[in-house]
């Protein structure tokens, strides 16, 4: 039984340093051995010198770290003015029961060879022992830890009462038997001196406390030992814990989740603040001097500061890591590798931060009857589930009926079959696997009609909905200005139209032409339902050379800004069809299966209108055989057939006239043979 292992670790021999320390001990506002608070409420504890202070806890062999915070602070710059460090208990818990030192802080480093109880003899610190009434927890909690030291170690038992009238027995259970170590012979298992404290509620009955230590630790002193409380009416209660006694002392580390967390998740508050993450693992290392550093994930190693987003530290037997202000992105594997040393060793600690997802598509531009995709994305914790659902436009009131009315719950759907299947769900764009906290889907869809489309993504957190739109036209560009009349090139006396076509979705039909700087008049403006464009248009009888020149197009947009697209009219003077070869007919003499090509080299402005027929009947390119090969000016045979001889003929027309070529194609054998007729008939 014992009540805190620190306080008999002087009576272990250990090498000592003497400095010569003057000055009065640190003075803790509660001038008391120990002091016992009831779970929950929240302590303060205030301690003040006139040197450079600190509060520390300690346990001799394992590492204790409870969930508090301090602060230290000076008055003054003045070297005799009080310094004051405060020790903050929130939430008090059993994880807090233990001793509590206020040191000299020059002390504790210049001395770290000796123990915080050895410095209170020296007046170089003070101490309170911290007590916390929870009748659920008679014990502190330490299952399922396990401890490792090296033969000829000193070990001191981790099992603390929560309350000073507390019994507490000591069992070790080797292959199977339970033997009370109070019974046991061994010389360098011992107790601690047993401490009887009178009961305040009972006259006669007394409580006793003590603790265990192992001096020399040897291989025989492996197990699991348990600590047993028992009240004055019987009642037990037990903790227990594994001790491993390793042959070697060479360098080692050793690290520990703190408080056995397996990962850490992280909620916004009611404020909707997400507090900061403290990642902090428990070493024991020989030498005691380490060095360390922390990964994410991705093998980014994690630098201190980043605008304040981390903060590294370590002490005597914890590091830490914390993460301030939480994002979703800071979800993932965290791990630190720490040297002693030649020994290392590496821990790691999941994380998950909760978020409501955040989501992203984008609007797609396409032409009528095009298929297009949709790609959802979502970031958020759990991973998002994400639902789509489309909202066509109707061509009254045009474009803005889209955003008249809220999608509607009954109309989003996750089990589509256009919908991506799930395993492909679970990769991004690129191919790759997804990350934990995120969710993409896509959507195929055949473009009819422009509308919206909307993604919803939910998770746990809450849900969150964009929207796409999905702008349809058979328009090259959001704007464009061209020639409407006449198709081919201008010519002096043209009735020539130029029309300025602007997307409904983005521009409004506030449409001038200017020409020189110079508004133009008698503009037609009107709303193109197969275009879905506002189109304005300009007509120019009879067109003349000074008519040429550079015309613009200004467009309003929905947002109240203007866009210009510009146009270049060039005028030329018309000129008749000509053939540059000068003939117009020609007989040509073939061989079956040969290669033929016929050409019409016509010229003329604008470019003539080229037809081309077969005795008489006009070739259609999509009729003409696939050894044949027809485009404006040639006709090309890869190769002739009989059914291909005959008289074919080129037209070539515009506004200022037209002309012919003609082409007799014949067989060569027939040729001959009419030759050897007229030979005979002439005997």
């Amino acid at each position: 039984m014992f009540q805190n292992p620190s306080l008999f670790a002087d009576q272990i021999c250990l090498p000592t340093i003497f400095k010569n320390y003057d000055g009065n001990p640190p003075e803790i506002d509660i001038k008391k051995e120990n002091i016992t608070l009831q779970t929950g409420v929240s302590q303060n504890l205030t301690c003040k010198s006139n040197e450079p202070i600190m509060w520390a806890n300690y346990t001799r062999m394992y590492n204790w770290v409870p969930p508090i915070e301090t602060i230290e602070f000076n008055r003054t710059a003045n070297l005799y003015n009080e310094t004051r460090a405060v020790l903050t208990l929130e939430n008090v818990s059993t994880k807090m029961v233990g001793m509590y030192y206020c040191v000299k802080k020059q002390s504790y480093y210049d001395s770290r060879h000796l123990t915080l109880d050895r410095l209170v003899k020296m007046n170089q610190a003070s101490r309170i022992y911290i007590y916390v009434n929870d009748p659920a927890h008679p014990l502190v909690p330490i299952d399922g830890i396990v401890f490792k030291v090296y033969r000829g170690d000193f070990f001191e038992s981790p099992c603390k009462a929560t309350l000073p009238n507390m019994d507490v027995e000591f069992y070790r259970i080797n292959e199977g038997d339970g033997t009370q170590l109070s019974n046991t012979t061994k010389t360098n298992i011992r107790f601690g001196p047993l401490k009887v404290v009178p009961t305040k509620s009972a006259e006669y009955m007394f409580t006793m406390s003590r603790g265990m230590i192992i001096d020399k630790t040897t291989q025989r002193e492996t197990g699991t030992y348990w600590c047993i409380v028992e009240d004055q009416n019987g009642n037990k209660k037990f903790k227990k814990f594994i001790l491993y006694v390793n042959e070697s002392s060479g360098n080692f580390v050793m690290l520990r989740k703190d408080n056995n967390l397996s990962v850490i998740n992280v909620r916004r508050n009611a404020d909707g603040i997400t507090p900061p993450i403290n990642i902090v693992f428990t070493y024991l290392s020989y030498p005691a001097i380490i060095t360390y550093y922390w990964l994410n994930d991705r093998g980014q190693k994690i630098i201190a500061g980043h605008n304040g987003k981390y903060e590294l530290s370590h002490t005597d037997t914890h590091v830490k890591l914390r993460i301030n202000e939480p994002k979703v992105f800071d979800t993932g594997i965290y791990t630190v590798f720490v040297t002693a040393g030649n020994a290392a060793r590496s821990l790691r600690m999941e994380v998950y931060v909760y978020a409501k997802p955040i989501v992203q598509m984008q609007s797609k531009f396409v032409k009528t009857g095009e298929q297009v995709s949709f790609l959802c994305r979502s970031i958020g914790f759990p991973r998002p589930e994400i639902f789509f659902m489309f909202q066509p436009c109707s061509n009254k009131p045009k474009w803005t009926n889209c955003f008249s009315q809220a999608p509607i719950a009954s109309d989003w759907d996750s089990s589509s079959s256009d919908i991506v299947s799930e395993p492909s769900a679970r990769r991004s764009p690129r191919g790759k696997p997804e990350i934990k906290i995120a969710m993409s889907r896509v959507l195929p869809h055949i473009a009819t009609r422009p509308g919206v489309m909307y993604c919803r993504a939910t998770n746990s957190e809450g849900s969150e909905v964009t929207q796409a739109d999905l702008l349809v036209s058979d328009l090259p560009d959001a704007i464009t200005m061209k020639i409407a009349h006449p198709k081919e090139t201008i010519t002096v006396g043209d009735n020539v139209t130029v029309v300025c076509s602007a997307l409904v979705y983005n521009y409004t039909n506030d449409i001038t032409f200017t020409r020189k700087g110079i508004n133009m008049t008698e503009v037609c403006t009107k709303y193109s339902k197969e275009l879905y464009a506002e189109q304005a248009r300009f007509t120019i009888e009879s067109i003349q050379h000074e008519d040429g020149g550079m015309y613009s197009c200004q467009v309003k947009t929905i947002y109240d800004t203007y866009e210009t697209r510009d146009l270049h009219l060039q005028v030329l003077d018309p000129v008749r069809p000509i053939l540059k070869s000068g003939k117009s007919n020609k007989t040509l003499v073939v061989e079956l299966t040969s290669p033929l090509r016929l050409k019409c080299d016509v010229i003329g402005t604008p470019d003539p209108k080229i037809i081309w027929l077969k005795d008489g009947n006009k070739v259609v390119p999509e009729n003409v055989s696939n050894h044949v090969q027809l485009n404006r000016t040639t006709l090309t045979f890869e190769f002739l057939r009989e059914e291909d001889l005959g008289i074919y003929e080129c037209r070539a027309e515009n506004k200022m006239g037209s002309i012919y070529k003609y082409w007799k194609v014949l067989e060569r054998e027939v040729e001959v043979r009419k030759l050897e007729e007229a030979l005979r008939t002439m005997k």
